[in-house]
C-alpha cells in the first residue's frame, strides 16, 4: 500500500495576478500588520466599500484592486 513515486508529475506553474483574490492582492500591497478587511456590497456595477477608519489613507489603492478583482464592477464608492 505505498505510494508509487512514478505517477507524480513535476512541471512549472506561474502564477500572476489574475490569480490572486482580491484580499489576497491588499494583503500583499498594504504595510504589514494593516487589517484589509472591508465589507462591500455589490449593486449593479456598483461596489459599495464599508472601510474602517484606520483603512482610509489606503482607500484608493483598496479600490483599485476591487474595481481590477470584480469584474462586473465599474464604480468603486
Amino acid at each position: 500500500m505505498g505510494i508509487d513515486e512514478s505517477s507524480f508529475k513535476q512541471g512549472q506553474l506561474d502564477l500572476t495576478y489574475d490569480n490572486w483574490a482580491a484580499d489576497d492582492v491588499l494583503a500583499a500591497v498594504l504595510p504589514e500588520g494593516v487589517e484589509t478587511a472591508a465589507g462591500y456590497s455589490l449593486i449593479g456595477h456598483i461596489v459599495h466599500v464599508n472601510l474602517r477608519e484606520h483603512l482610509h489613507e489606503y482607500k484608493h489603492v483598496i479600490g483599485e484592486v476591487l474595481l481590477d478583482k470584480i469584474k462586473q464592477a465599474r464604480t468603486v464608492r
